[in-house]
Order: structure tokens, then sequence, then C-alpha cells
């Protein structure tokens, strides 16, 4: 909630939104970096702990990261234990 939360405002308060390298990824979903009044705003998500990088590939392990207390894993479940 907290990355929802910091995003919706960081939108809302813009002046300026500009969507950059729009593009197409492999499920032919549309990608593109987001910035708002010159933030990068995938950059301030990461800055603030709130995403983790993907360049590609398997995400294998990703589920197994220490995550902070506030993060909740929904419907993934090659994450639960059994």
């Amino acid at each position: 909630m907290r990355a929802k939360e910091m995003v919706r405002d960081l939108l809302r308060t813009s002046g300026h939104i500009a969507l950059k390298d729009v593009g197409r990824d492999k499920y032919f979903r549309i990608v593109a970096r987001v910035v708002a009044d010159g933030v990068d705003v995938g950059e301030r998500l990461l800055q603030e702990g709130l995403a983790v990088p993907y360049e590609g590939g398997a995400k294998s392990g990703w589920c197994r990261m220490e995550r902070p207390p506030w993060f909740v894993i929904a419907r993934h479940t090659s994450c639960y234990q059994a």
C-alpha cells in the first residue's frame, strides 16, 4: 500500500507527467518509464525500498528476499511455505 500511496500522491501533485521509453514486453504489455516533474517514479520506488529491480529473465529467489514487515505477498502461492 505504501508504494501505491506514494505513486498516487506523486502523480496527483505533479504539474507535468511524461511517459518515456514506451514499448511492449514479451507478453505484448505496454511498458514505459513514468516521469513526474522530472522525477522517475520507478527510481523513486527503488530508492524508497518499495520495489525491487527486474532486468528480465526468471525471478527465482525473489520470494525469499528479506522484506520489511509491511510488505505482503498476495496470491503468489509459490512463495508460501507449507
